[in-house]
């Protein structure tokens, strides 16, 4: 088969890379976390086994707890947090592996991929992710070995074998494991798979790769199932498989939602930081200069990816790719559906989280570096001086703009956490707003008496009031006893009327402390302190 010939890189340079980006990632590990970090770092430290199989994700927490209990076997004295935020760095390095041999196959020019393979590494989302403390790298490696495979099937220049779809099959059930939303892509891989094959068993190889994973992932999901749930009821385990849809029903998947502004917005938040705009989005402050800067990187760097992808488009169609040879055509309408079809349902699902594009991402950019590939040949410089124009910018929008703050402001010094370690007493009773600062008392300072009541910013509605009610249990006992309570402003009206009907009329409590979450701009909160007079 006729190819393009493949130009390479010194061994020296393909190094260089990886171990540079190593080198960053580690010296910026984050300190400010995520809410889905805390509630992971608290499930790894201390949920019960059953809690940890959820079914949207059902081997990432088990994964993360089995990483951090190899690091305790060793020795390790701490918290998960170091633990899982260096595993979350050798995944993300391992993502960044896959995603080079992904942009060498799509391009076949070693100096060109280098510089998108970049732009890929100082994106925020596998920059901010690779330092924080949750499981998105591991749902991106798969995501990558997916838009890999797609891509080696038809350009590898040999047919599929038996070991070939026992591979691909492994890819996609550890993919759907890790996260749910991959199972999107398992027909479209089968599909690929079969097609490449040759012509005696084409159908075998392509139902075989996906029935294959179909019952690996099935027979992990019973058995998962039946462990959470304590039961083999067909109904009992529905009931926990559809929990998740069921509990985000009406917040999430519409076409509403695709065709909203969320849309690109939660795209662009995966190559550029989006922490300039917390002070307009949270602290209502009013555009400025400041904010049309701030908007600049974004429209250069979506300039770049668009002119490509759209360049790509333009030549599929009108079949102006260039030299390419059908297997290399292939590959790149391969990876083209994928991207497609991970960006419809990321639209469709939750467009403005970020975590849901991160898979396609490397596919996307690696399109766009095969548009700006078949610029005309009296321009040849031209894409690499735009590529490594949006490295610079990408970088140091997203270093000074999102991952140096959250490296030098940590958590677990907040006012609120600080006050808990100096101030409470474990006969005293804390209740807070459901909110990040909450996430983190309770997993800095597990061991004191921090209850959470469900609010806007929370992911849980309290609808039978079981969560109030413990909250103010524990209240009048504390009370009662001649402890202290520790309460928030905005939640003191309703906790009030619930101790009052227990206790009778209490005095007006005092403000002891203003405090706010270091990573946002809201409004800032008040915690008051009431304790009843003894005799």
């Amino acid at each position: 088969m006729n190819r393009a010939r493949t130009t390479s890189l010194p061994l020296a340079v393909r190094l260089l890379v990886p171990v540079g980006l190593a080198i960053l990632y580690l010296a910026l590990r984050q300190h400010i976390f995520t809410i889905d970090s805390m509630y992971y770092l608290w499930d790894a430290e201390f949920a019960e086994w059953r809690r940890l199989l959820h079914p949207h994700h059902l081997a990432l927490e088990p994964l993360l707890r089995a990483w951090w209990r190899l690091w305790q076997w060793f020795g390790w004295p701490g918290r998960a947090v170091a633990p899982i935020q260096i595993l979350n760095i050798l995944v993300s390095l391992g993502s960044l592996l896959v995603a080079a041999r992904l942009l060498r196959l799509l391009l076949r020019d070693g100096a060109t991929a280098v510089g998108w393979w970049l732009l890929l590494g100082v994106s925020y989302v596998p920059w901010y992710h690779a330092t924080q403390a949750e499981g998105l790298p591991l749902f991106v490696i798969f995501g990558t070995l997916n838009l890999y495979w797609a891509a080696r099937l038809p350009s590898h220049g040999e047919a599929p074998t038996v070991r070939t779809a026992v591979t691909v099959g492994g890819v996609i059930a550890g993919g759907v494991l890790i996260h749910q939303s991959l199972v999107l892509w398992a027909p479209l891989l089968a599909w690929m798979v079969g097609r490449e094959a040759a012509p005696g068993v084409r159908w075998r190889y392509g139902l075989g790769t996906l029935f294959g994973a179909g019952a690996a992932v099935l027979a992990c999901y019973l058995i998962a199932g039946a462990w959470a749930t304590g039961s083999v009821a067909p109904v009992d385990l529905w009931r926990w498989f559809t929990g998740y849809t069921q509990e985000f029903a009406g917040r999430c998947g519409s076409l509403r939602l695709l065709f909203s502004a969320d849309t690109p917005r939660g795209l662009a938040s995966t190559l550029l930081t989006g922490a300039p705009f917390k002070p307009y989005a949270f602290g209502g402050r009013p555009m400025d200069a400041a904010f049309v800067l701030a908007l600049l990187p974004f429209l250069l760097v979506g300039t770049l990816v668009a002119v490509g992808i759209g360049r790509l488009l333009i030549g599929l169609v009108l079949g102006t790719t260039g030299d390419r040879d059908p297997g290399d055509r292939r590959a790149v309408i391969n990876v083209a559906l994928l991207v497609l079809l991970g960006a419809l349902f990321a639209g469709w699902w939750e467009p403005a989280n970020r975590k849901f594009w991160a898979p396609i991402l490397p596919g996307l950019l690696a399109l766009a570096a095969v548009g700006w590939s078949g610029w005309p040949r009296r321009r040849p410089r031209l894409g690499m001086v735009a590529v490594t124009a949006a490295v610079a910018l990408a970088f140091s929008f997203n270093l000074a703009g999102g991952i140096l703050p959250r490296h030098r402001i940590h958590d677990d010094r907040q006012p609120m956490i600080m006050f808990l370690a100096r101030v409470v007493q474990p006969a005293d009773t804390v209740i807070l707003q459901e909110d990040r600062v909450w996430q983190c008392a309770l997993y800095f300072r597990p061991q004191q008496p921090v209850h959470g009541l469900p609010g806007p910013n929370s992911d849980r509605d309290d609808h039978g009031h079981t969560v109030l009610r413990e909250a103010v249990d524990a209240a009048v006992r504390t009370l009662s006893g001649g402890g202290a309570l520790y309460v928030t402003a905005s939640e003191w009206p309703q906790v009030e009327a619930e101790i009052e009907a227990a206790l009778g009329p209490l005095p007006e409590p005092m403000e002891v402390l203003r405090f706010g979450d270091a990573d946002l701009y809201g409004d800032e909160q008040v915690l008051l302190a009431l304790r009843l007079p003894l005799g």
